[in-house]
């Protein structure tokens, strides 16, 4: 009896020292990494991965719990930004946004089920030539005790590096599809164009800018009903001709004009008078919407100039291709904007 206790004895001494050793060499941090390479300027990059909004389109571990519930707090893309969920699967937690740099995106990321955690999570993202690295990593501390379990039991960069790998491969499929797509500006797309030489009948006068919608209304009216008395056929789309705004008196001078031939006779219309346009260099875009939401717009033009070198070389112009004399529904607008520009 006395030989069997001293063997379990010695047996209990051995299994204590061997987790002791293996708690001393076992590794105190577990670390993962994976790296991909993007077709795309760092800034791009950095704007995807650091929207917990975009995180939810190409979140791998999203495959894995189909009935994962997800919110988020704070303002998207912002230090503070917080990214919550709760599923049977992926377990409960939530990440935080800790800091933003021109380098790295870093987050706190904290498990409650199915056990209490808080680690590290963070997207490196560095230019190289004309293309950009983004690596996207997981760190954590452990204790003695979590450092055996870890050793023995879990491999994290098993566990986690295929699912870095499926995500980092999306996120590389959408910013590179997002690249291929023309820039906006004001929200909408520009393009150079040549504003054509047209001759018009218009009514041109200086009125304050709260009264260009109505002053639109009764002025399209009367050349809608000159043309018509005088028997002469629009040749396209009523437009709005821009020459002067000044914004101190809150006062523009304008021209609500209708397209009509070279040779159509206006010498017996009362209202309204020719007006010609030259060929001219000009920027185009295809505004759809209510005409009260073009502020946006219009700065995209000032914002395309800046980044072109150009400059305003004359009026705008606001071609009303579906207007409400045509469509009661202000979000089916379609407006032609053309900046004349040298």
């Amino acid at each position: 009896m006395k030989k069997a206790l001293k063997i379990i004895g010695i047996l209990l001494g051995v299994i204590v020292l061997a987790v002791v050793v293996i708690g001393l060499i076992a590794p105190k941090e577990g670390l993962v990494e994976r790296s991909i390479s993007i077709n795309a300027p760092v800034e791009m990059v950095k704007a995807e991965v650091s929207s917990f909004k975009s995180f939810t389109v190409w979140n791998p571990f999203d495959d894995q719990d189909s009935a994962v519930k997800q919110s988020m707090e704070g303002t998207d893309g912002t230090v503070g930004s917080k990214f919550i969920w709760d599923g049977p699967v992926t377990g409960t937690g939530h990440q935080t946004i800790s800091a933003i740099t021109d380098s790295m995106v870093s987050i706190d990321l904290v498990f409650t089920k199915p056990f209490e955690s808080e680690s590290k999570v963070y997207y490196k993202y560095a230019a190289n030539g004309d293309s950009t690295k983004l690596t996207w990593g997981y760190t954590s501390h452990y204790g003695f005790v979590q450092s055996i379990v870890m050793m023995l039991f879990v491999d994290m960069d098993k566990m986690l590096g295929g699912e870095y790998e499926k995500g980092l491969a999306s996120v590389k499929t959408i910013i590179e599809a997002k690249t291929a797509l023309p820039k906006l500006y004001g929200g909408f797309e520009i393009n150079e164009a040549t504003f054509p030489a047209q001759r018009y009948l218009a009514i041109t006068d200086s009125i304050p800018m709260d009264s260009i919608m109505s002053f639109h209304k009764k002025t399209f009216a009367t050349l809608g009903a000159e043309l018509g008395k005088a028997k002469i056929q629009p040749t396209g789309n009523p437009v709005g001709v821009y020459f002067s705004w000044d914004m101190a008196n809150k006062t523009t001078k304008l021209a609500d004009a209708m397209p009509i031939d070279s040779a159509a006779n206006i010498t017996k219309i009362k209202k309204g008078k020719e007006w010609k346009s030259e060929a001219s260099k000009a920027l185009k875009m295809v505004y759809t919407g209510d005409y009260s939401k073009m502020e946006a717009a219009h700065k995209g033009f000032y914002q395309y100039m800046t980044e072109h070198k150009l400059t305003m070389g004359g009026m705008v112009i606001e071609e009303y291709v579906v207007n409400p004399m045509m469509e009661q529904d202000s979000s089916k607008w379609v407006t032609n904007i053309f900046y004349l520009v040298k």
